[in-house]
């Protein structure tokens, strides 16, 4: 079996949970992983097996890999995106795609003139609870929806915004940053949503992007589902991340967390 040529770029937060998982799948190979910091590239590549080291992206297409793992800030995935396009390379990008719809539609635009395969990672679609949520909505088991209430909170510290994270050019706040999959799960749940509407909040004064945010997503049959995240909760447990999909029904109650 042939395997495919994988070049992953930016070592940072999420990459070695990708290189794991790719390092033990047997029709891919990783070719090379590249950061503008050359020792965390250097120290995964070797962690994980992984023969070449860049320090800029532009370096990547000389070993002619099949495809493209971008893992770099938000802020950079347009550009990278569309550079390796044009490539004629296809694209596994980390989310948030974009940081504005702009950007993101210049990105597909290109991505489909080139016809190159692009998507993003939303892990949480293949969650043995979120598949059976989805097969319990689709076949009326749970009865008329009454109530869907999506509760998400975390602590971010102000270290944890020091970098890019914390500016509205760069950065994104606790809906695109931290909410991202589970909303993605509501969507992938009920359908694309018909509406939406809502409020944010930047609660700390060293912030660009919201930290705060509350919501109603409209979907289909008249199902309307509630959205309250916070990443600025102080709790008892501030380091840990509580977030729970509670749906209810006429004839019963799905319940999705995170401790469950």
């Amino acid at each position: 079996m042939e395997k495919a040529k994988l070049a992953v770029i930016g070592c940072g937060n999420v990459s070695p949970t990708y290189l794991y998982v790719l390092s033990r799948n047997p029709r891919a190979e990783v070719v090379s992983v590249t950061d503008t910091d050359l020792g965390k590239a250097v120290q995964q590549a070797a962690e994980f097996n992984v023969k070449k080291v860049y320090q800029k992206h532009e370096d990547v297409s000389q070993d002619n890999p099949n495809a493209v793992v971008i893992l770099t800030p938000h802020y950079e995935h347009p550009s990278q995106t569309i550079f390796f396009a044009r490539k004629r390379m296809d694209l596994l990008c980390e989310k948030p795609l974009a940081t504005n719809p702009l950007n993101l539609e210049e990105m597909i635009q290109v991505c489909q003139k080139e016809g190159i395969k692009f998507s993003t990672m939303l892990q949480r679609r293949c969650y043995p609870n979120t598949i059976a949520a989805r097969e319990i909505i689709e076949q009326e088991s749970l009865g008329e929806i009454s109530s869907v209430r999506f509760n998400f909170n975390c602590y971010k510290s102000k270290e944890f915004y020091s970098g890019w994270r914390a500016t509205k050019k760069t950065g994104g706040g606790v809906l695109m940053s931290q909410s991202l999959h589970r909303i993605d799960q509501l969507v992938y749940i009920f359908g694309n949503p018909l509406a939406v509407e809502g409020k944010i909040e930047i609660t700390r004064d060293y912030l660009e992007i919201d930290d705060r945010a509350i919501g109603k997503v409209y979907f289909e049959k008249d199902i309307v589902a509630e959205i309250d995240a916070d990443n600025s909760f102080l709790g008892p447990e501030n380091k840990k991340t509580n977030s729970t999909i509670e749906i209810i029904g006429s004839k019963g109650r799905i319940l999705l967390s995170d401790d469950l």
